[in-house]
């Protein structure tokens, strides 16, 4: 048994991003697809909280079918995904403008240096685009935690640093995360608060801790996304950041027992 490693996913996770970028997401949508002015504000939320850990493209691509269906042919295709690149780069622009006052979750500062001070080594998988992902980083001072001291950086996005881009459910980050670790999935854990990040791990062998510490998930949603994270496969489910240190000690023992 190797080194140990944890994989952390990054919005809802680390930072307690979601409760910022995805309303900013969802009303880019709403802004493009129908009318603020008149959108269920019900329905709104119901997208905020069902959509959390999707894929900006992902979600774009579900909307469109809802109001426009599937394209007919290879041009109508071709529209949509013009279409798509241009609300993708405005989604940016609104979600970092609202990143700015972005917070680590609670309890997970202590979380990452606890898993250091067990000679573990700490990751960044997202689905996130790394201009986002480093914002995120930068504003709530962690980024140094994942530096090796040679210019490179153990952060990995699944819409960066793969060609071409492949967001989670897809395990194809968390497999590019274990080769440039050198390790095996024996050898990780990750640490997702979305069943889409628990199925792209799970899919890699990686076991899960699921993580609902996030204020995006509100208390009243808090069982229905603790059994959603558990049917995805997450081994456990965490409620708040305080109990991350735990959950981290007893996935290493588990794992070198």
């Amino acid at each position: 048994m190797g080194q140990q490693h944890v994989f952390w996913d990054c919005d809802g996770t680390l930072v307690d991003s979601e409760a910022l970028a995805m309303p900013a997401a969802i009303d880019t949508l709403i802004e493009y697809f129908d009318d603020p002015r008149t959108f269920d504000p019900i329905a709104r939320e119901e997208l905020v909280n069902g959509w959390a850990g999707l894929h900006f493209g992902q979600m774009f691509d579900m909307a469109w079918e809802h109001y426009r269906g599937t394209p007919a042919n290879e041009e109508q295709h071709q529209f949509m995904v013009a279409e798509r690149t241009r609300q993708t780069d405005v989604e940016k622009a609104n979600v970092l403008k609202a990143l700015a006052s972005v917070e680590t979750i609670h309890g997970v500062h202590d979380a990452l240096i606890l898993a250091e001070k067990h000679g573990m080594v700490n990751h960044v998988v997202t689905s996130s685009a790394l201009p986002r992902v480093l914002l995120c980083l930068d504003a709530t001072d962690i980024r140094f935690r994942f530096d090796n001291g040679d210019g490179s950086e153990r952060i990995y996005s699944a819409t960066d640093t793969l060609v071409p881009p492949c967001p989670k459910p897809s395990p194809a980050i968390y497999l590019q995360a274990l080769e440039r670790a050198g390790i095996g999935p024996q050898d990780a854990v990750a640490i997702e608060d979305s069943p889409s990040g628990v199925r792209s791990a799970v899919a890699a062998g990686i076991p899960v801790i699921g993580f609902i510490g996030g204020t995006h998930i509100p208390t009243t949603q808090r069982a229905a996304h603790t059994h959603a994270l558990l049917e995805a496969g997450a081994k456990t489910v965490v409620t708040q950041g305080s109990h991350l240190r735990h959950a981290i000690i007893q996935q290493l023992e588990r794992a070198l027992s």
